[in-house]
């Protein structure tokens, strides 16, 4: 740059400075949550386990999507299938996961359910994330790019608020949970009230 357009005091200057801190520190400048509300992931889910002639999700009693999320969060094949057609706002949600997926927690901080009321919210997160990070990847052992992010449900309800501790506490004695969020998130569950 310098020799051929005689630029040495740009090229030694402010650009070598950027170029310096784009290779030290990344293009990632703050990383940006995700948010979306639980009804949209029951709605994904009603959509995924109606077409595997499974029944519908959000008619399931809590133990049962407990059951379900964790079998599936604890298997190796994707979920959702490559065929399945779904409508407009169903694909928004699995679309954002793909992206998610496909940028993962360098440039991610959290994925935030807001109206979480239950255990099966966050697993609900959990498990379309690992089904993204599957279609991204390709197997489940590689890694996506950074990780995966931390999931943190939004209790906004009188009702959910005064339940959140019980809540967490059944989240946290799922095996496959409890395992995951030392594994990934070094033991910490963020809750924010």
């Amino acid at each position: 740059l310098q020799q051929s357009y005689g630029s040495g005091v740009l090229a030694d200057g402010r650009l070598a400075d950027l170029i310096r801190r784009v290779a030290t520190f990344g293009m990632v400048l703050m990383k940006l949550d995700l948010r979306q509300e639980s009804g949209r992931h029951a709605d994904t889910l009603d959509a995924i386990t109606t077409y595997l002639d499974m029944g519908t999700y959000s008619e399931w009693d809590e133990e049962k999507k407990l059951d379900f999320l964790t079998r599936e969060l604890k298997g190796k094949r994707p979920l959702v299938p490559v065929s399945i057609e779904v409508p407009a706002d169903v694909k928004e949600v699995l679309d954002t996961f793909q992206i998610a997926a496909e940028l993962g927690s360098d440039s991610l901080g959290a994925y935030v359910i807001s109206m979480a009321s239950s255990a099966s919210d966050v697993l609900a997160v959990e498990l379309l994330q690992k089904d993204a990070r599957l279609a991204a990847t390709g197997e489940l052992g590689r890694a996506c790019p950074g990780g995966t992010l931390r999931v943190v449900p939004l209790f906004e309800t009188v009702k959910d608020l005064r339940e959140a501790g019980s809540v967490i506490r059944k989240l946290l004695s799922i095996d496959w949970y409890h395992e995951h969020v030392i594994k990934n998130h070094n033991g910490h569950q963020e809750v924010p009230f």
